[in-house]
């Protein structure tokens, strides 16, 4: 590959682009790509393998949208560096998205690339990318989903949202799991816009995770580690418990959420003693982990400076599998009031969104 197009090449995981002089030269890379390919019981994807004139490339790979999209990711930066509202430039940008996006614009070449830019710069800026077309990316483009969920999820998950999310179950448009656990990961980490009306969107989601099966049983225990009350993530592992006893990973899983159950003052020993009969050696480890936080000051001393950092990446600044960790550490009487009230008021954030605060909505 560097011999014949000269270094100029690039690759991605399994995609790679190379340039070459002539359409021989074209021929001759492919032909010996393919030849080292075999050699590891491989093919070229003949349906995704192109020669492509030098306008047709310019075309193809989108090089005035990309310089586009660098410039205005560059005005943005400028724009909030100096105090300016941004507000009036990103709708006009919204404008001119959909309607490109309506006119069919980005399904040639690589087009669905530069939405999925596009909308990295609209995440980074905190920036709601126009309704209808979240709802065509959940409808009409499967690979477009998980950005187009992250996008929610930093701007707010509303309930219009969650109803366009719950379509595309009911309209039968999920053919695998992978969609169930990109939507768990990012409804965990999202922000919510609570209105009442979020737990029955929540539980009519939960209704398309099917409880024998080993990827939806995982997506919904994520799910409900954080917007679950104690006592409906106990009655959901009783439901599911041939599933998740029989896998390391779901154990581990299932372990994880213990600080959840522990809100349910009552019924924690109950939980504790299910879980302990129950779980792999693995999750029995975590579970103990869990319950050394509550009690040893040691265990704290160890994770401190992980635990005291923020998470600015994410929508609630602090991930939820620290905020896990956080609130067993927090139940602790060992641990010095001054570090509690720290660590309190550099999570504030998150500690004060509502599934965490009120132990859970559903």
């Amino acid at each position: 590959m560097e011999q014949r197009s000269q270094k100029n090449y690039a690759r991605f995981m399994d995609d790679i682009d190379a340039g070459v002089d002539t359409i021989e030269d074209a021929k001759k890379l492919l032909r010996d790509t393919d030849l080292v390919l075999q050699s590891r019981s491989l093919r070229l994807n003949a349906g995704k393998t192109r020669i492509l004139t030098a306008k047709e490339a310019y075309s193809h790979f989108r090089v005035r949208d990309n310089r586009f999209l660098e410039q205005l990711e560059a005005r943005l930066l400028a724009m909030t560096s100096a105090g300016e509202s941004i507000e009036a430039k990103i709708k006009k940008v919204s404008h001119v998205f959909e309607e490109l996006y309506k006119r069919g614009y980005f399904k040639v070449g690589n087009g669905e690339k530069i939405v999925k830019r596009l909308i990295g710069i609209y995440n980074r800026f905190s920036a709601r990318i126009p309704d209808i077309l979240f709802e065509y990316f959940m409808s009409l483009h499967p690979n477009l989903r998980d950005s187009a969920l992250r996008n929610v999820g930093i701007c707010g998950v509303r309930k219009v949202d969650f109803d366009r999310i719950k379509a595309v179950f009911e309209r039968g448009l999920v053919c695998d799991d992978y969609f169930r656990l990109i939507l768990a990961k990012r409804l965990v980490e999202a922000k919510i816009e609570y209105d009442g009306t979020e737990a029955g969107s929540l539980k009519a989601i939960l209704t398309y995770f099917p409880k024998d099966d080993f990827c939806s049983v995982y997506a919904a225990i994520w799910i409900l580690s954080r917007f679950g009350l104690a006592k409906t993530i106990f009655k959901f592992l009783e439901e599911t418990e041939f599933v998740w006893t029989n896998d390391e990973s779901l154990s581990r899983l299932v372990a994880g959420m213990w600080p959840r159950l522990r809100e349910n003052k009552e019924e924690f020993p109950k939980y504790y003693i299910y879980l302990g009969e129950r779980l792999l050696p693995s999750g029995v480890e975590l579970l103990e982990f869990h319950k050394e936080l509550e009690g040893e000051a040691v265990k704290y001393k160890r994770i401190k400076s992980v635990i005291g950092a923020k998470n600015d990446s994410v929508p609630l600044k602090c991930t939820h599998e620290k905020m896990l960790v956080l609130q067993s550490v927090l139940r602790s009487a060992e641990i010095a009031e001054g570090d509690k009230a720290k660590l309190t008021k550099t999570h504030s954030y998150i500690m004060s969104e509502k599934s965490y605060s009120a132990g859970g909505v559903i």
